[in-house]
Formats: C-alpha cells, structure tokens, sequence
C-alpha cells in the first residue's frame, strides 16, 4: 500500500515537471514572440515611411478611401499594425504547441485556407470596376 502511494506521487512528480517545463517554454516563446513582432512593427513602420509608401497611398487614394471609413492613421501604420497582430498569433500558436494543444494550430490553419477563397469573389468584382 506505501509503494502504491510512492508510487503515485512519483508519477505525479514525473508528469508535473514535464507540463511545467512545457508552460514555462511557452511563456519563453510568447514573451519572445511579443518582442519580436513589436521590433517588425516598429522597423516595417520605419521602412514603409523611408521609401514614401504614405505619399505614394495619398497619390492612388488609399488615405481618403480610409479616412472615409473612420480610419485616421496613416497607412504604413496600419500595414505595419496587420503584420504586428499576424506574428502574435503566429507566436501565440508556436506557444502553444509546446504545452500540446494542437488545437489552435488546426483552427489557425482552416482559417488562413479558406481567406483565398472568400477573397477571390472580392478580388474578380473589384476588378470589374475598373
């Protein structure tokens, strides 16, 4: 009955080391993940203004197309903000792979599979437009 419950609380032990290990690789990679994306926000917004994109989005219309629809940033930023939130989630996912939740992965992956096709109804009536 003793190595029962030696037993027991050395498998619990066993178990509770490798999930803590898991959590505190996943803490790693979402803080390092959030670092990461905030340094690629700051230096594509950096960039984006070095080689005029905001000038060349006034010129084609973009400012004024957003500016219609409340958005009062400029575009680079917004770029720059899309990419941000795309690598978190991207990080996010890494993370939690670590701790064995597969889940999120397969979700994220049905997602960005279907965004081809849900744009391309966008993109061919769009086109008829012009």
């Amino acid at each position: 009955m003793i190595d029962f419950f030696k037993d027991m609380f050395l498998d619990l032990y066993d178990n509770f080391t490798e999930v803590f290990l898991n959590i505190i690789v996943m803490i790693i990679v979402m803080i390092g993940g959030f670092i990461v994306s905030w340094f690629i926000k700051k230096l594509l917004a950096r960039l984006l203004i070095l080689f005029r994109f905001d000038k060349w989005a006034n010129e084609v219309g973009i400012i004024n197309f957003l500016q219609k629809g409340g958005v009062h940033t400029l575009p680079s930023i917004v770029i720059s903000k899309i990419v941000y939130w795309i690598f978190i989630v991207v990080f996010f996912s890494f993370g939690l792979n670590f701790i064995g939740i597969s889940q999120f992965t397969e979700y994220a992956s049905r997602v960005t599979s279907a965004l081809p096709s849900s744009l391309c109804p966008l993109l061919s009536s769009s086109s008829e437009l012009y």
